[in-house]
């Protein structure tokens, strides 16, 4: 929940930067046309596009996730588990898609004062589809994050337990004991949710957006590292929750390094998004999936299990 809240508050700078840039008559046309309200409001801004079948795929869909998110948080709450609130995470991603294309506009704009700047843009649907796309499914960039994910599976979530995926006996979800093979589906189709999600929308906002607007303001270098303790900021909330002060200083180390990764693979590729998605999305479902087989106790979606005891 606490990494939602910080996502927004980024999100909304990101936003609050868009809407006071300089009073250039290009600018002030664009803040006409789009107020900071139709930013903030589901859809609006695919409404004002005359993009009326976007603009309610995203609305309904974000509202109906949002609205969700709630409800199950009570339930999390009520029942005191450390389930992961997908329903929520999953709006809140969603919400950060649906604005993509206002953000990419923007961009546009910023552009015009630097024509030499290589920007190479791509459509919402187009980076929606990138992590099922088998060109960036076999680049370098997506193979290396799955193989490391696999590591870090085993070095985040190797457990204190002798429990294994063999051993589950019934999977808690939405109230009630499942058995195993359902309980699996449930969580898989959770990790898939929330890697997809993250993948598109952390990658939209921080490296399709954050990045070349930062590069075109201060050059590749300085933009880069800016991006990257953003994107690394960003998972703060993940940091508190680790004791072990080994523990996170790797966990700061990876996200740190993964994001440098992705931000000069998109500079690289003339700030195209594909491999970048498809490797973020890939490497949050392989750790989400190794780590569910090889120590379920511990699993990064906060499941409720039950084990059999010989």
């Amino acid at each position: 929940m606490r990494k939602i809240v910080i996502c927004l508050i980024i999100i909304a700078i990101t936003f609050i930067n868009v809407q006071s840039q300089n009073t250039d008559s290009i600018f002030s046309k664009f803040r006409n046309k789009y107020p900071f309200w139709s930013v903030l409001v589901p859809g609006a801004t695919h409404f004002i596009d005359g993009n009326v079948g976007k603009g309610l795929a995203f609305s309904l869909s974000e509202t109906a996730l949002i609205t969700g998110g709630l409800v199950f948080n009570h339930a999390i709450q009520r029942e005191n588990t450390d389930a992961m609130n997908v329903p929520l995470l999953f709006g809140q991603q969603v919400y950060v898609m649906d604005k993509y294309d206002y953000l990419r506009k923007s961009l546009g704009l910023i552009k015009e004062f630097q024509p030499s700047f290589q920007y190479e843009t791509a459509s919402t649907k187009e980076l929606m589809l990138a992590p099922f796309k088998l060109k960036n499914i076999f680049s370098g960039l997506c193979l290396g994050f799955i193989g490391y994910a696999v590591v870090d599976a085993l070095i985040s979530y190797h457990g204190t337990t002798s429990y294994k995926y063999k051993d589950i006996s019934k999977v808690y979800f939405i109230n009630q004991y499942v058995n195993r093979n359902d309980g699996t589906a449930y969580y898989g189709a959770s990790a898939a949710m929330v890697s997809y999600g993250a993948g598109v929308s952390e990658e939209m906002l921080f490296r399709g957006y954050m990045l070349p607007l930062f590069d075109l303001r201060m050059g590749q270098g300085k933009g880069l590292a800016l991006t990257t303790a953003l994107f690394s900021a960003a998972h703060l909330p993940s940091y508190l929750q680790i004791n072990n002060p080994y523990i996170l200083l790797y966990g700061v180390t990876e996200i740190t390094t993964l994001g440098y990764l992705m931000g000069r693979n998109v500079q690289n590729h003339n700030y195209h998004l594909g491999q970048a998605i498809a490797a973020h999305a890939w490497f949050d479902f392989t750790v989400m999936v190794t780590a569910w087989l090889m120590n379920p106790e511990s699993n990064p979606l906060g499941f409720s299990l039950q084990f059999t005891i010989d």
